[in-house]
C-alpha cells in the first residue's frame, strides 16, 4: 500500500523524483510505523540514501537533509510534523537535527533533518536509547577540508559553518564563546569545555549524521574568538575522518 507521488504544494519543495511513500514501515526492533508516521520514515530515509534535495526557497538545500516544511506537506507529516520527528526519535530510529545556513553565510529560522541510521533488532520498541546505539559502518566516511571564511561552491561538497552559535552540532555554543571574551574562562579552559560538549553529543549519537556524510568544508567566520577548526581537525581525524588531500 503506497501514497501518491510527491507533490508539493508550494515552491519550496523540488519533487524528489517520482517518489510514492510507503504507508507501512516495520523497524529492525519490531515496530510498525503506518500512516504519516511511515511516511514521513521513508521520507527521511529514503532522502539520505538515495542523496535527494529539497528547496530552501530560492536555494537547494544540502544533500540529504530535509527541511522542517517539507516534513509538515500533507503526504508526510502534515500539521503533526514535528511531533511524528520527535516519535520517530522515541522509537529507536536516528534523526539529526540542524539550522540552516545558506549559500552565502546566512543563518535561518529553518531546521534540517536527517536519518542516520536503524534501531538495533534488540531495542525495545519505544526505548529513547535506540538512538545512542552506533555502528562502526557510520565511521570513516567523512572527508573534510577546514577554512576561515565562508568557502566558494565546490561541487559534492557539503558547506557547515561551525562557529560558536551557528547551531551546527560540531559548533561551540556562543555562551562558551562569550564566557571566553569577558575572561570568565581562559583559552584552554574553553577547549576542555568544548571538548566534553562534543564527548557528550558523541555519546548521545548526536554525531553519526556528521560522520556518515561525505566530503564536507567546515568553515568558521574570521573574527570569531574561540575557533573551534584545530579541535575539530584532532576530534575527526581520531574518530576516522580523512582530511583532504589538499588540506594534509
Amino acid at each position: 500500500m503506497t501514497a501518491e507521488p510527491l507533490r508539493g504544494a508550494d515552491y519550496y519543495q523540488v519533487k524528489p523524483g517520482e517518489w510514492a511513500l510507503p504507508d507501512v514501515a516495520v523497524l529492525p526492533n519490531g515496530t510498525q510505523l503506518g500512516g504519516a508516521r511511515a511516511r514521513l520514515y521513508w521520507l527521511l530515509r529514503w532522502t539520505a540514501e538515495r542523496g535527494a534535495t529539497h528547496a530552501i526557497g530560492r536555494h537547494t538545500g544540502p544533500v540529504g537533509w530535509v527541511p522542517s516544511h517539507v516534513c509538515k506537506e500533507p503526504w508526510s507529516g502534515g500539521g503533526e510534523g514535528t511531533k511524528r520527528l520527535r516519535e520517530l526519535r522515541q522509537f529507536g530510529v536516528r534523526i539529526e537535527k540542524q539550522r540552516y545556513i545558506s549559500p552565502d553565510g546566512a543563518q535561518s529560522s529553518t531546521f534540517l533533518w536527517r536519518w542516520c541510521g536503524e534501531p538495533s533488532a534488540g531495542d525495545s520498541e519505544r526505548a529513547p536509547t535506540a538512538s545512542r546505539a552506533r555502528g562502526a559502518a557510520h565511521r570513516g566516511r567523512l572527508v573534510f577540508r577546514t577554512q576561515s571564511g565562508c568557502p566558494v561552491e565546490r561541487d559534492g561538497w557539503v558547506k557547515w559553518e561551525v562557529s560558536p552559535g551557528s547551531g551546527h552540532v560540531l559548533a561551540p555554543p556562543s555562551s562558551l564563546q562569550a564566557a571566553l571574551i569577558t575572561g570568565h574562562v581562559t583559552h584552554d579552559q574553553a577547549v576542555a569545555q568544548y571538548l566534553d560538549i562534543l564527548r557528550r553529543r558523541y555519546s548521545a549519537g548526536e554525531l553519526d549524521g556528521v560522520l556518515s556524510t561525505r566530503c564536507a568544508v567546515l568553515w568558521v567566520r574570521p573574527e570569531v574568538a574561540l575557533d573551534p577548526l584545530p579541535t575539530l581537525r584532532s576530534v575527526l581525524v581520531r574518530c576516522g575522518a580523512e582530511l583532504n588531500s589538499d588540506e594534509k
